[in-house]
């Protein structure tokens, strides 16, 4: 996924079942995004789901772990450089504040999960604001249809 790419969003689905790790989603704007970067609540953003509801994730040493499986991520730009939860975290006040009491990793609450962007190093995603509330999905992405020479299912 690129800034500028255009894509249809089944909004049915999930009316039957939840959203499921790996699936790319279309949400409006959490509360706690908004607050911190102005974005608005009619405003939404698209990322990928990599924790769901009682999840475990962890990221550290460039890789991110579900449930204590690394996940082979071939759709990323580049490997994660900060760890979650860890200080080291440049620009991630939600994975700083895990970190003193979840030296190794964070369970998803109930009704929420973990999205992250494919360009890990450079996305305002959950390991900057938090976890994405399921009442602010509104569906997921399964075609790409601008630009042309990149249309394609997702």
């Amino acid at each position: 996924m690129l800034i500028n790419d255009r894509f249809i969003a089944e909004k049915v689905s999930y009316r039957f079942r939840n959203p499921m790790a790996g699936e790319i989603v279309i949400f409006s704007a959490p509360e706690r995004l908004q607050k911190m970067a102005g974005y608005g609540s009619d405003q939404v953003l698209i990322k990928r789901l990599i924790g769901t509801p009682g999840d475990l994730i962890a990221i550290h040493n460039g890789t991110v772990s579900v449930n204590g499986v690394v996940l082979k991520e071939t759709y990323i730009k580049a490997s994660p450089d900060y760890d979650c939860p860890g200080m080291s975290s440049k620009d991630s006040s939600f994975c700083q504040s895990l970190a003193p009491n979840n030296p190794d990793s964070f369970e998803v609450p109930p009704g929420n999960y973990f999205a992250m962007g494919d360009n890990r190093n450079n996305s305002s995603d959950s390991h900057v604001w938090g976890f994405l509330p399921k009442s602010n999905i509104i569906g997921r992405a399964v075609v790409r249809f601008f630009p042309i020479d990149r249309m394609g299912g997702l």
